[in-house]
C-alpha cells in the first residue's frame, strides 16, 4: 500500500515550510505571493493530497493557552502571530490571557487548567520562575516558559549574553567610550544576562562598566524613554544603549525636545527590531530578535513534549542568535 501525501510533502517539495501550505491550502493564504499559491495548489493535484485529518497530529481539535504581559509592547504582538502561525500547521487554536506579575500568571494558569486547553505557554519577564514552572508542572499539562534563563532546558530564549556582548562591540568600534544603559527596573533574568554580555564586550576594550551611566525607568515605554532624556544629556553619554526599542524611540523624541540630535549629539541602540524603528527619524539602528521565529519553536517544542514528557531540546535549539541592524541612530566618533 502505497504512503499517503502529507503536507510536510508537499512543503519539503516545494521548498518552504509545513506552515505556509497549510495556510494555503485551508483558504488563508493571501499574504503569500500568487507564485507560491499556484505551485502549492499545484503540487497538490500533482501529488495527490487530500484533507482527510490524517495530518493531525492529535485526534482532536487542540487548543493552547497563553499568557503575555500585554498587547500594548508590540514585542509581545509579533510573538503572538508567531505563536498562531506554528499552530495552523498542528490544527490547534490559541486562546490569549494577559497578566503582568506572578500572581495574575497563576490566576489565568489556574483558569486554564480548568478550561479544555491541551497546552500552556507563558511569556514574560516579570515573574517569580520557579512559582510559575511550579503552578505549570501542578496542572499536569505540557508546557512551555518563554524564559530568559540560559540554562533552562523547557524554554526558548535569545542568547542574551552574546546580545550585550555584540551591543558594546559595536558601539566601541564606533568610538564611544562614555555609553549609558537605559532599561527597566528590576532584575529581570534577561536584563541581567544582557548587562553581563555588556560587561565582558567592555574588557574586550580593558574598560569596566559604569554603574552611574545605569538609567532604570518605571517601564519600558516610549513615555519613559522620553522621560530619561534629561538625565542621558546631564550624564554626558556619546551613546545609549536601550534595552528595547520603544525606551530608544522615546528617547529619541525626548533629546529633540531638548534640542540635541540623534546622531550628531548622541548616537542610540536600541532593541526588539520592531516595525517602528524603521519608520522614526533616523531610523533607529538596533538589535534584531528572531520574535516570530521563536513563537513558531514555542508551538514546536511545546507539541514535542506533548508526544514526549521526555523531550528536552538542545541549546542548539532553544537559543537564538541575535543580529545587528546598522541604520542611521550611530554616529563614528
Amino acid at each position: 500500500m502505497s504512503k499517503k501525501t502529507t503536507i510536510t510533502d508537499i512543503a519539503n517539495e516545494a521548498g518552504i515550510s509545513p506552515t505556509t501550505v497549510s495556510q494555503i491550502l485551508n483558504g488563508k493564504g493571501e499574504r503569500f505571493s500568487a507564485t507560491t499559491r499556484q505551485k502549492v495548489l499545484g503540487l497538490q493535484k500533482k501529488m495527490g493530497y487530500h484533507n482527510t485529518g490524517n495530518d493531525k497530529p492529535f485526534e482532536s481539535k487542540v487548543t493552547v493557552g497563553m499568557i503575555v504581559p500585554s498587547l500594548d509592547n508590540p514585542y509581545y504582538r509579533e510573538l503572538i502571530h508567531g505563536v498562531q502561525d506554528g499552530l495552523v500547521s498542528q490544527f490547534a487554536e490559541l486562546s490569549v490571557e494577559f497578566s503582568e506579575n506572578s500572581e495574575g500568571i497563576g490566576y489565568h494558569i489556574h483558569e486554564l487548567s480548568e478550561r479544555p486547553v491541551d497546552a500552556i505557554i507563558v511569556a514574560g519577564d516579570n515573574m517569580d520562575l520557579a512559582f510559575v514552572q511550579t503552578l505549570l508542572a501542578n496542572t499536569g499539562l505540557p508546557s512551555i516558559i518563554m524564559d530568559p534563563q540560559q540554562d533552562n532546558e523547557s524554554s526558548v530564549a535569545i542568547n542574551e549574553l552574546e546580545a550585550g556582548s555584540k551591543s558594546a562591540e559595536y558601539l566601541l568600534d564606533n568610538g564611544h567610550r562614555k555609553i549609558a544603559l537605559l532599561m527597566k527596573a528590576g532584575n529581570s533574568e534577561s536584563k541581567l544576562h544582557r548587562i553581563t554580555g555588556f560587561s565582558d564586550g567592555l574588557k574586550e576594550y580593558h574598560l569596566d562598566l559604569d554603574p552611574t551611566l545605569f538609567f532604570e525607568q518605571p517601564d519600558d515605554s516610549k513615555v519613559s524613554g522620553f522621560n530619561s532624556a534629561k538625565q542621558v544629556i546631564d550624564s554626558g553619554a556619546t551613546a545609549v544603549f536601550a534595552f528595547s526599542d520603544e525606551l530608544a524611540v522615546g528617547l529619541n523624541r525626548g533629546l529633540l525636545a531638548h534640542g540635541k540630535r540623534v546622531p550628531e549629539d548622541i548616537s542610540i541602540l536600541g532593541f526588539d527590531d520592531i516595525e517602528i524603528t524603521r519608520y522614526v527619524q533616523p531610523e533607529l539602528s538596533t538589535v534584531h530578535q528572531p520574535i516570530q521565529e521563536m513563537g513558531e519553536k514555542l508551538v514546536k517544542i511545546l507539541f514535542a513534549k506533548k508526544s514526549d514528557d521526555e523531550f528536552k531540546p538542545d541549546s542548539d535549539e532553544r537559543l537564538f542568535s541575535v543580529v545587528l541592524k546598522k541604520r542611521g541612530s550611530i554616529k563614528h566618533i
